[in-house]
């Protein structure tokens, strides 16, 4: 399966990635606020990446997405 996002080689720098949004979009806006992430990380144990699936909002912060491509997800029986 193929998403368009933002893929890291470390987990800090995944971290760092949901950092800065949340510095540009001012999360959490106060300590009692529900919402402390802007957007989070997965990891891919597989493949051994983290990346923070793509949205219109990253782009201003995170520059252009790129295509990932994951694990398609086991089948439901």
């Amino acid at each position: 399966m193929i998403v368009k996002g933002y893929k890291y080689l470390t987990e800090e720098a995944a971290q760092s990635g949901v950092d800065s949004l949340n510095t540009y979009y001012n999360i959490p806006t106060n300590v009692e606020c529900l919402t402390i992430n802007w957007r989070y990380y997965s990891y891919v144990e597989s493949n051994n990446f983290w990346f923070i699936v793509w949205a219109d909002s990253l782009n201003v912060v995170l520059g252009e997405p790129e295509d990932i491509e994951l694990p398609d997800p086991p089948s439901q029986r």
